[in-house]
């Protein structure tokens, strides 16, 4: 699930899964960091975004039941956005090709700007800013 559309507690799953030896406090950081970033798309000039998710992540329990619950439930709302457009990959699609991370495409629409593709890790992030890459 991309980190601009998680709660709170499936992000807190994610960093402790991914990060099993992080402290309390720098998992807290992580989470309170990604929940400000979301924030983002609930302003007034939220920016366009448009996830393609593997249905397969959105049958793999993070944290417990209750959270998965939570993060669905997310999800559905924030399709539901104008500024938001969610598609999901299903199972039986054979010929879809997922990468093994996040992969986000940034396009500044109307400034002088070169589009970026950020590929996000749980310990750090790569920023691709050369036309070619991108």
């Amino acid at each position: 699930v991309p980190g601009l559309l998680q709660t709170a507690d499936y992000t807190r799953a994610v960093v402790e899964r991914g990060l099993p030896n992080a402290s309390a406090s720098e998992v807290q950081r992580r989470v309170e960091l990604r929940m400000r970033r979301a924030q983002l798309l609930l302003r007034e000039d939220a920016p366009q975004l448009w996830a393609v998710i593997d249905e397969s992540v959105l049958l793999r329990v993070l944290g417990d039941r209750a959270v998965m619950r939570d993060q669905l439930d997310h999800l559905a709302k924030m399709a539901a956005r104008p500024n938001v457009t969610l598609q999901i990959v299903p199972l039986n699609v054979s010929n879809a090709s997922a990468p093994a991370i996040p992969v986000t495409y940034l396009r500044f629409g109307g400034l002088d700007l070169p589009d970026v593709v950020y590929l996000e890790h749980i310990r750090s992030a790569n920023f691709l800013e050369d036309r070619d890459e991108t």
